[in-house]
């Protein structure tokens, strides 16, 4: 039966050093050296002495290779992201804010709409507007104008 102080004293520093030589961090070497042993700790009853060094040696690389792969996974977050609930509030407001301008939209004459439209979306100029309604340019001006701020408003 081996002493488990005994194997301490003769395998840690190998231990210890090849968890080194894997992390190049002292610090983590020092938990994987110490999270080695407690497994080994906890086989005892089952560590042969011809393969102890090696299974040894076995672990840290496994529990290297398992941390490894837990960092690749779990990427930082980004400070600025809004909370879910913020999130779904946003998109609910905006939802709503778009369902009052389109009622307000709605409710301005055919004309207003029209001119509107057709200045903001089409990009026709104030003459080619009042050119195709029969109005003045100025009258044009006016009821994009106005219907501008009525879109406005209902935003608020």
């Amino acid at each position: 039966m081996m002493n488990f102080h005994d194997i301490y004293v003769e395998h840690a520093p190998h231990v210890r050093r090849f968890a080194l030589f894997l992390t190049r961090d002292e610090a983590q070497a020092d938990d994987l050296t110490s999270e080695t042993f407690l497994r080994a700790w906890a086989a005892t009853d089952r560590l042969q002495a011809a393969t102890l060094r090696s299974y040894l040696l076995t672990v840290v690389r496994n529990l290297h290779r398992d941390s490894v792969r837990r960092e690749a996974r779990s990427e930082p977050l980004e400070e600025n992201v809004a909370p879910v609930n913020a999130r779904m509030e946003e998109s609910l407001g905006a939802r709503t804010e778009l369902a009052r301008v389109l009622a307000a939209a709605a409710g301005m004459p055919a004309i207003d709409r029209l001119v509107l439209f057709e200045r903001t979306l089409e990009g026709k100029s104030y003459a080619e507007i009042a050119a195709s309604h029969g109005i003045s340019v100025g009258a044009a001006k006016i009821k994009v104008y106005r219907a501008r701020i009525r879109l406005m408003m209902a935003r608020k």
